[in-house]
């Protein structure tokens, strides 16, 4: 039992974290990433920008689409952990 309990606590945490992050990457996007922004912007400023003006407009594209650069930036960071060894599960 304590070890159910050990795991549903680092879930919750991990959850909380996960979204607490993505919340302060969304912010960061909307609040300084243009079209001109250096490296991302021609991929992520001009869609923010878009999704802005005309919010419907992002339900034309595919998931993948809309969630490559989500996935890729998560795959580089599970990678990074599991080369720092601190994968735990």
């Amino acid at each position: 039992m304590n070890e159910f309990i050990n795991v549903l606590w680092q879930s919750l945490l991990i959850i909380s974290l996960a979204d607490f992050s993505a919340g302060i990457v969304h912010w960061f996007e909307d609040a300084y990433v243009r079209e001109n922004t250096p490296l991302i912007g021609s991929f992520i400023g001009k869609a923010n920008v878009i999704h802005h003006h005309l919010p419907r407009y992002m339900t034309l594209n595919n998931w993948w689409q809309s969630s490559w650069d989500l996935l890729c930036f998560s795959a580089v960071i599970v990678l990074v952990a599991g080369g720092l060894d601190i994968l735990t599960w």
